[in-house]
């Protein structure tokens, strides 16, 4: 597929006014693109009103598909970036694909994941294509949890104007959110991990994935977003003082009755009446804060304990 280089053009600012009406961005003197990026969706059944609008940072990246396909995104090619700001949303247009590429009624596909979005290089586009995205979900690394959106949509063109309609990302069905009440103003201030432990006192494995990549059959198949690597932990983001973590869970049989979370030889355990996993889907749930001691201790009122 021929890669398609363009000059880097003027960063535009677009005022979010809603959902029932489009937004406009007049990218350049021939282009315009009309939009609503809707509010960013709660989880159900919430133990409290945890924050979950949009931040500023927070960032949105379009594929496009073409005549013959998905357009080669590799390095971003062809893509468009919504970046939110306290006035609403910026559209950086650097990479937006040639309108003679374009093709009314084709698809898009926008993605969301926390802070700074890109995109690896897209390989293997002859059977499939497939990109990683930059979400890695370890503690060593500057990303931090691993909530992520997807939405999938279709375009229409009418000369020089693209029309993309409402982008309403919504979380995989089996994403849930565990807070723990205060935990980034406690004494002891880590990059704490969370795993989840069954009715043995034994880790609850595929709990959450470490990475998640981009991935269709070529050249028109439908874009989905695919775990990869399963794992056991998951890391966390601040909100307000609370620490949260976001958990995309592959394991529908397990029984939770511990929540654990740790940072090297620095552990604490939650017990909860046992509850299957299945029950914490596309919910959030707020933890009583640790309670520790300066040395790590924890305090006489703590419902935490260093062991199970």
């Amino acid at each position: 597929m021929k890669r398609i280089f363009m000059a880097a053009m003027a960063l535009v600012m677009v005022a979010l006014v809603g959902c029932q009406k489009d937004d406009n961005a007049t990218l350049n003197s021939e282009v315009k693109v009309n939009f609503t990026v809707v509010d960013k969706p709660s989880f159900d059944n919430s133990t409290r009103a945890v924050k979950s609008g949009w931040e500023n940072g927070d960032e949105i990246l379009i594929i496009f598909e073409g005549s013959e396909g998905w357009l080669d995104f590799t390095s971003h090619a062809n893509t468009l970036k919504l970046k939110k700001t306290a006035e609403g949303w910026d559209a950086i247009d650097t990479n937006l694909p040639a309108l003679a590429n374009l093709v009314d009624g084709k698809k898009f596909y926008a993605i969301y994941h926390t802070g700074e979005i890109s995109l690896g290089d897209m390989t293997d586009a002859t059977s499939y294509y497939t990109a990683y995205i930059n979400s890695y979900n370890t503690a060593y690394t500057s990303k931090k949890g691993i909530e992520y959106m997807s939405y999938s949509g279709t375009y229409t063109l009418s000369g020089s104007e693209i029309n993309l309609g409402s982008i309403a990302l919504a979380r995989p069905s089996k994403m849930f959110q565990i807070s723990v009440d205060n935990l980034c103003n406690e004494p002891n201030v880590y990059n704490w991990m969370m795993v989840l432990y069954d009715e043995e006192g034994n880790y609850i494995d595929n709990t959450n994935c470490e990475a998640i990549y981009l991935y269709c059959y070529a050249p028109d198949g439908d874009m989905s977003i695919m775990r990869a690597r399963n794992s056991v932990i998951t890391c966390g983001v601040d909100i307000d003082g609370d620490k949260v973590f976001y958990i995309n869970n592959n394991n529908s049989e397990a029984t939770v009755k511990y929540i654990n979370i740790n940072f090297g030889s620095a552990t604490y355990f939650y017990e909860i009446t046992p509850k299957a996993i299945s029950d914490f889907f596309g919910k959030a749930w707020l933890l009583p804060a640790i309670n520790m001691n300066d040395d790590g201790s924890l305090k006489a009122e703590s419902a935490w304990t260093t062991s199970i």
